[in-house]
């Protein structure tokens, strides 16, 4: 066992580099499930940087009207005060819809 210690110092670094798992919302009202479809985590903890007292334990996706052939990017993500992405890019996919399109065959 072993225990890593963190050094926050104020104002030297964005904050403390973390990886969040995700949590989904409104799955209920997702076009793509309804669709016979399914989502694909392309990320299953998202990079962060987080600073201030309040760490969330997750990170929200919310799925709603989201159909087979989409993408959920990391631009729709509400992040809590204190969080900032740590990915070189700042829009990215975290997941996407795949699934049987209406219409077509499944042989």
């Amino acid at each position: 066992m072993s225990c890593d210690w963190l050094i926050y110092v104020p104002g030297r670094n964005p904050g403390v580099p973390l990886s969040l798992p995700t949590r989904s919302i409104n799955d209920d009202r997702c076009i793509a499930f309804k669709q016979a479809g399914w989502k694909l985590d392309l990320m299953h903890k998202l990079p962060v940087y987080a600073y201030g007292e309040h760490i969330p334990d997750s990170l929200v996706l919310d799925l709603r009207g989201k159909a087979v052939g989409d993408k959920l990017m990391a631009s729709e993500i509400h992040l809590p005060p204190g969080i900032t992405w740590r990915h070189p890019d700042k829009d990215f996919a975290v997941a996407k819809f795949l699934g049987t399109r209406k219409g077509t065959d499944t042989k």
